[in-house]
């Protein structure tokens, strides 16, 4: 613990305006030769965020082809999942020769599991339903709300743990 006590971050984590100003945030990157970045998908393609990493990662909401495009061929993973299950519960890796309109939520992390359900059944390749998430990150409860708990996170039926309904 002592370890991390002592551990001090770089001035411009603590300037939330840097952050909201997407060419201070691009020009601090360069200056700092960044290399790899996690960011909302929506600040990556709306701000005025320029920069060039060996890998981006953007998790938090759903990509868009935009960003896609706005990306050229940088290494790019979309983490994808909610809140409750630490945010990026799946992840895809763009292959270079990728050419789809459709970003996929890829698979999952290591010690998670992914079904795909309609009421309490799973889903067949290619059928819609509602993602569900177990293992390995799953929140405990929604904070004083035990009734949403309840009804949201619940024994995993495939394994062991608890699976969250999404």
């Amino acid at each position: 613990y002592r370890e991390f006590e002592e551990v001090k971050l770089p001035e411009f984590f603590y300037e939330e305006r840097k952050i909201q100003d997407g060419k201070e945030f691009s020009e601090y990157c360069r200056k700092h030769n960044v290399t790899l970045a996690t960011l909302p998908p929506n600040y990556y393609v709306q701000k005025e965020v320029d920069i060039q990493v060996r890998q981006l990662v953007t998790a938090g909401s759903e990509a868009s082809f935009n960003l896609i495009k706005k990306l050229g061929n940088q290494t790019y993973i979309n983490g994808y999942g909610p809140t409750e299950s630490t945010v990026c519960a799946t992840y895809w890796r763009r292959d270079p020769n990728w050419n789809d309109t459709r970003i996929p939520i890829g698979r999952p992390r290591l010690n998670a599991q992914i079904y795909i359900m309609q009421n309490d059944k799973l889903c067949g390749i290619g059928v819609p339903g509602e993602l569900c998430i177990a293992g390995v990150g799953l929140a405990r409860e929604y904070l004083n709300q035990p009734k949403l708990t309840e009804q949201k996170f619940v024994n995993n039926p495939f394994g062991e743990g608890r699976m969250y309904h999404s």
